[in-house]
């Protein structure tokens, strides 16, 4: 009456993916091995037993609101390339693209790649595109703030003084 579990092509793809996310955490842990032998594993579980309720929820509420605001600049570069996709698919896309990259490295790559799979009906290039404004405008963003910060207290950056 039912099919098997691995008779459906998308959980086979599923199981898939598991096993690969299995293999990688694997990986990760045998190369983190020597740093993980270092750590003092009485005072890592009295820290983390140190955090209260409210600083969860707060870092929770905190990260929530910092992938809003990041997927918010796809939204704007998706209007300013008029790329025709819908505000919620392209913050979500943003999010999860940030969220990807900044895991994995290799951002622009990795970006493009997430926003590429994510979006339905924007090519490689568009995505490239995309992932390349967004870059730019953070980094743009932080140029303004770096500057104002230079403006308010020269003296506390650590900059040469003929900057």
């Amino acid at each position: 009456m039912f099919a098997p579990l691995t008779a459906l092509p998308f959980r086979r793809k599923a199981i898939a993916q598991i096993m690969a996310l299995c293999l990688v955490i694997l990986l990760c842990a045998f190369a983190a091995r020597p740093f993980l032998e270092t750590l003092d594993w009485g005072q890592v579980r009295f820290a983390w037993h140190d955090i209260s309720a409210l600083q969860w929820i707060t870092a929770v509420i905190a990260t929530i609101c910092s992938f809003a605001a990041l997927g918010k600049y796809d939204v704007t570069i998706h209007r300013v390339l008029n790329t025709g996709v819908d505000r919620r698919a392209a913050q979500a896309s943003g999010a999860a693209s940030v969220a990807l990259s900044q895991t994995l490295g290799l951002g622009l790559v990795t970006g493009t790649l997430a926003r590429w799979r994510d979006l339905d009906g924007i090519g490689i290039v568009t995505a490239g595109s995309v992932t390349t404004l967004v870059s730019l405008s953070f980094l743009g963003a932080w140029l303004i703030l770096f500057a104002l910060a230079g403006l308010m207290s020269p003296n506390a950056l650590p900059l040469p003084p003929l900057v």
